[in-house]
């Protein structure tokens, strides 16, 4: 069809097509911020002064993503896949049935993160002046933990693994549920051959 003819002459080309992939998004003072559906492939996501941001059903992919200043942040059935995730200044911010495959995770100064039926694949966490932090039905996979001045930290019936995990300042830490991987404390004879079904 195109042969040796210019684009410009081939009978679609005035047509309109999807938007070309950015490489970078930067958003600044966003009253409200809704994306659903979406694939966000870019160099770097910024968002900066948002009073709302609601996320669901979205696939990104981005180098950086950095949110700053949020009065509430919201993700529902997201894939995050970024080398680096940092959140600054968040009112209220919560992730429900969201995959996070991210390098690095900085989150500073939130009044509640809460994260539920989570998947978290991360090398290392930093979370700094939290009021409230919870977890509940999730997946950790973190290599390093860094909690810092949280007032409450609830962790409710996650599978955890964590190489390391350092935690300064605490009002409240519960960790509720137990592990899969802690060793049965019982009486029973080392000999399995033993052991009858009857």
């Amino acid at each position: 069809m195109f042969g040796f003819s210019a684009f410009a002459a081939a009978p679609f080309a005035s047509l309109s097509g999807p938007a070309p992939i950015s490489v970078s998004i930067s958003e600044s003072v966003t009253a409200t911020d809704s994306q659903s559906s979406v694939l966000n492939a870019v160099g770097a996501l910024t968002e900066t002064a948002t009073a709302t941001a609601t996320q669901t059903g979205n696939l990104i992919a981005s180098p950086t993503l950095t949110e700053t200043v949020s009065a509430s942040d919201s993700q529902t059935g997201n894939l995050i896949a970024s080398p680096t995730l940092t959140e600054t200044v968040s009112a209220s911010d919560s992730q429900t049935t969201v995959l996070y495959a991210v390098g690095d995770i900085t989150e500073s100064i939130s009044a509640t993160d809460a994260q539920s039926v989570t998947i978290y694949i991360t090398a290392s966490v930093l979370e700094e002046l939290l009021a409230e932090d919870s977890q509940s039905a999730s997946l950790n996979a973190i290599a390093s933990i860094l909690e810092v001045g949280d007032a409450v930290d609830v962790v409710f019936a996650n599978g955890s693994f964590y190489a390391t995990i350092n935690e300064t300042v605490y009002a409240l830490d519960s960790v509720t549920g137990r592990y899969l991987w802690e060793p049965i404390d019982d009486t029973q004879t080392a000999n399995w051959a033993s052991i009858t079904t009857t």
